[in-house]
């Protein structure tokens, strides 16, 4: 479980949503969490797509990763698919 803090007037945003949408605050918020993720990572999938690095990662012997280095690696992995075959 994690707290997060949020100044008054974002507070009295969120609270307004989530009443209007008939949801908890903290509902509203792991939906941003998740939009935010998606468009970091490339994909609405990202929770499948950082598992599956982190899976290549352990069975490659390679260090834990941080938040950014998994961005990172999802980024660049996801730019090497695209680039056309030589």
């Amino acid at each position: 479980m994690t707290s997060v803090y949020f100044e008054e007037e974002t507070l009295k945003a969120l609270k307004l949503i989530a009443a209007a949408s008939g949801v908890s605050v903290a509902d509203k918020v792991r939906e941003a969490v998740d939009v935010m993720l998606a468009a970091q990572v490339g994909t609405s999938d990202w929770k499948q797509e950082i598992d599956g690095i982190l899976a290549r990662a352990q069975s490659r012997g390679l260090p834990d990763l941080s938040g950014p280095e998994i961005v990172e690696a999802v980024r660049s992995t996801r730019r090497a698919n695209k680039s056309p075959a030589a």
